[in-house]
């Protein structure tokens, strides 16, 4: 009978804690969804290249005009964000940016911007006084390089999402409109959901729950270290965006899973050193989104090996 209750106690213990690992996932994905863009209040669509007139990798010359048009998904249109090659240099040009409803003469919104501030292949935020009534309304853009020469200027690049419209709700607005609210919610929900990122960011926050499953069904734990690295490998070159809450639960089970497999601080600060390699390796190709997400790897899984270090030597102090 008391064997009967103590299994039905462990039962129930792993049930509960199943719930809980699948409640976590649902509230991080639920943070992920309200802080996916620039606020909570801004919606983001991604836009197909189709929308430039000549996609091309070429140097943006003095006096040569990047063109495009496309129609708002939505309303409150305050920003677009283009992507940009700047061939891993410092550029030393100014850009200017326009703005305008197809088919007006004049610009809506019209400003210059420093090279020197752009990333490679990155994206960078052009901002304009919101439009409120903006939805299916067709806009055209174009960019003009004022003093790009060979050798010092940008290029449009051609990995996708090139062009992201963005749509600025109002706080007020928003609080005072339960209908408004609801909308943008349903809204909010499906433009971070249709993100191409969005199904991998989903997997690592059920990744506690579906690792729990795995720990009831698979006997060796050494199952687990393939699929965590599996994991960071995807994160690491498909993944263009860096999400710190998936990098820390990354990180995290895969130095759970080394201290579980007994592997001390030096097969951790190897782990450190194969993701320096690999970013190493990829700024040699001029991969630097690969390499900045390696480096972030590296030095989250270094700063674990110096504090188990750290804790393997005061451990050796007190037996001695």
């Amino acid at each position: 009978m008391k064997k009967k209750s103590k299994n039905n106690h462990r039962w129930l213990i792993k049930i509960g804690a199943a719930i809980g690992l699948l409640f976590l996932g649902f509230i991080l994905t639920g943070f992920h969804i309200l802080n996916s863009d620039l606020s909570f209040t801004v919606i983001s669509k991604q836009h197909d290249i189709g929308i430039f007139f000549s996609p091309e990798i070429k140097e943006l010359l003095a006096k040569d005009k990047i063109k495009g048009t496309f129609i708002a998904d939505d309303n409150y249109l305050g920003m677009v964000t283009i992507r940009f090659q700047t061939f891993n240099r410092l550029n030393q040009d100014f850009l200017i940016f326009r703005i305008r409803r197809a088919g007006e003469s004049n610009w809506y919104y019209e400003n210059k911007y420093d090279t020197l501030q752009f990333f490679h292949d990155k994206h960078y935020p052009f901002g304009f006084p919101v439009i409120a009534d903006s939805q299916g309304k067709k806009y055209e853009f174009e960019i003009e390089s004022t003093k790009g020469g060979k050798g010092n200027a940008v290029a449009l690049s051609l990995n996708e999402p090139v062009f992201i419209s963005k749509y600025q709700y109002p706080k007020t607005e928003l609080a005072n409109n339960k209908k408004l609210l609801f909308d943008f919610l349903v809204k909010k929900i499906i433009s971070t959901i249709t993100n191409d990122n969005f199904f991998f960011v989903f997997l690592v926050y059920f990744l506690p729950f579906f690792i729990f499953f795995l720990y009831q069904n698979l006997t060796n734990i050494y199952y687990y270290l393939p699929i965590v690295f599996i994991f960071i490998c995807f994160d690491i070159i498909l993944v263009k965006n860096i999400y710190d809450s998936v990098v820390f639960t990354l990180v995290l089970f895969l130095i759970i899973l080394l201290k579980k497999l007994r592997f001390g601080y030096r097969e951790i600060f190897i782990g450190a050193l194969a993701f320096m390699l690999f970013g190493f390796v990829a700024t040699v190709f001029n991969q630097d989104c690969f390499a900045e997400k390696a480096s972030v790897y590296a030095f989250l899984t270094l700063v674990a090996g110096m504090i188990d270090a750290q804790i393997a030597t005061k451990k050796n102090i007190k037996t001695i």
